[in-house]
């Protein structure tokens, strides 16, 4: 069995500054749960179990910065997603604990770690399901309504359950009472979902089959992407959006709060939605928590697509 060991380094004893991270307590990066140690010298020690192998990592406290950790890992484990010096920050707001991984160039977060008592696999499911609920005019004009395991598609009503593999919630339905396929595999697009039909075999992989429609976000009292107020979309979820999308996602959020962009494209698109309500003082917006966390979250997305995108080249 492989351990990955993100060895601590050893600096200042700062006992006071894991006050947010407990002996004991979970935390959920989006994919898998991890529980702390914390040392006696203020240092925190992360593990987890993830498809037969034993992950770890350590968190050093920086001195002078509570809450605040650097990550240091063993060369013999280069493989890590989790790179040397990583900045982690904890932070505490509306009932929720989250630590902070930061992109290298400390431009946006890489990742965000929840403090929970959920099993991950909920988790991973709540998650997708603030993703796509909402009310859609499906290519065809009919009505499709999305709940928490409700679905309605014209006049047939019927139920859905989020499918996963090795705990990870997959952006694929089941449908139980509707009509048609037995699966919609759902492709986020700028205004909703592109459908496809498909199945799994023997080992529990989906193949994608033939496109069978689209939704169209149609609730004219939210933003195309409201799940950005309900869940932190942390983890690979923001990867599976263009660097486009992720702009308006970001602005979006903003939007929400009534700003006033300056920028003509933006002006342009939110102006268009009827829940858009422009202020008069930008300066006086205050974002929750979730929505706070996803904007970073969605920065760090972008720089890394830009990055990506410059290497292609």
């Amino acid at each position: 069995m492989k351990k990955a060991i993100f060895f601590l380094m050893l600096a200042c004893s700062a006992g006071a500054q894991a006050q947010l991270v407990k002996n004991g307590t979970q935390w959920y990066d989006g994919g898998i749960n991890y529980s702390a140690t914390v040392k006696a010298n203020g240092s925190v020690l992360m593990e987890a179990m993830a498809e037969g192998e034993e992950l770890q990592f350590g968190m050093n406290p920086i001195s002078d910065l509570p809450n605040q950790y650097l990550v240091h890992k063993d060369a013999e484990f280069e493989w890590t997603s989790i790179p040397e010096g990583a900045l982690m920050k904890v932070q505490q707001q509306d009932g929720i604990t989250a630590i902070s991984q930061y992109c290298t160039d400390r431009n946006g977060v890489q990742n965000v770690f929840l403090k929970t008592t959920k099993d991950c696999e909920v988790l991973n499911i709540e998650k997708m399901k603030a993703l796509i609920i909402g009310t859609y005019t499906r290519n065809d004009g009919k009505r499709v309504l999305i709940g928490n395991d409700f679905i309605g598609v014209g006049s047939e009503e019927g139920t859905y359950e989020v499918m996963t593999f090795n705990g990870m919630a997959l952006n694929i339905i089941k449908l139980s009472g509707i009509n048609g396929a037995k699966y919609w595999q759902m492709v986020p697009t700028l205004k909703g979902f592109n459908l496809y039909a498909g199945d799994f075999d023997e080992y529990g992989m989906f193949t994608q089959g033939r496109r069978i429609g689209s939704l169209i976000e149609s609730d004219p009292g939210v933003g195309r992407f409201y799940a950005t107020e309900q869940a932190v979309l942390n983890g690979n979820i923001l990867s599976i959006f263009r660097k486009e999308t992720l702009r308006l996602m970001r602005n979006e959020i903003m939007a929400r709060h009534g700003y006033v962009f300056q920028t003509q494209d933006l002006k342009d698109y939110f102006s268009r939605e009827p829940w858009y309500k422009p202020g008069t003082d930008n300066s006086s917006i205050k974002l929750s928590f979730i929505e706070q966390l996803n904007l970073d979250l969605i920065v760090g997305e972008e720089n890394r697509a830009e990055r990506d995108a410059v290497q292609e080249e």
